[in-house]
């Protein structure tokens, strides 16, 4: 067997944070009635870490809502969840199930929001231009439309 395939006796790469979870439902604003945060996506940009992560609220629903952080353990979330389009019949038919795992990357100069979004389609890809760091743009880029959604302020 290929030695650098064989499993290491060194210390693991990552490890979990000894003080998580890093967001609990009771971290987020009363109004929202966060009961459980779920698969985060985190980057750090400019010293800070923007973390978008899926939420669901005591009646089952799901958000994703944005918080920030300086070290990369403590987030305060944003006062509110990011703004879907729940009034278009395409973006209901295309979460009639969840949508989750966002995702946050830049490409261009641009910062993207994909999450995954389940229905009776199966599983799909919906992502939305989230902004540059001098402030949001308003094209979308969407396979699915998720809205638009300032990362950076």
């Amino acid at each position: 067997m290929d030695a650098s395939l064989t499993p290491s006796k060194a210390a693991p790469i990552l490890t979990r944070h000894s003080g998580g979870p890093i967001l609990r439902g009771s971290d987020f604003p009363e109004s929202g009635r966060i009961a459980r945060v779920f698969n985060s996506g985190i980057i750090k940009h400019d010293g800070r870490y923007i973390m978008a992560c899926r939420t669901e609220d005591r009646g089952l629903r799901d958000t994703i809502w944005i918080a920030e952080s300086r070290d990369g353990y403590h987030f305060a979330p944003r006062p509110a969840p990011i703004a879907v389009p729940s009034h278009n019949p395409l973006w209901r038919e295309y979460t009639e199930g969840m949508y989750y795992d966002p995702r946050i990357t830049k490409l261009d100069g641009v910062f993207y929001l994909v999450h995954a979004a389940h229905s009776k389609h199966g599983s799909r890809k919906a992502r939305a231009s989230a902004g540059t760091t001098k402030g949001c743009r308003s094209r979308l880029h969407a396979d699915l439309d998720i809205g638009h959604s300032c990362l950076f302020y």
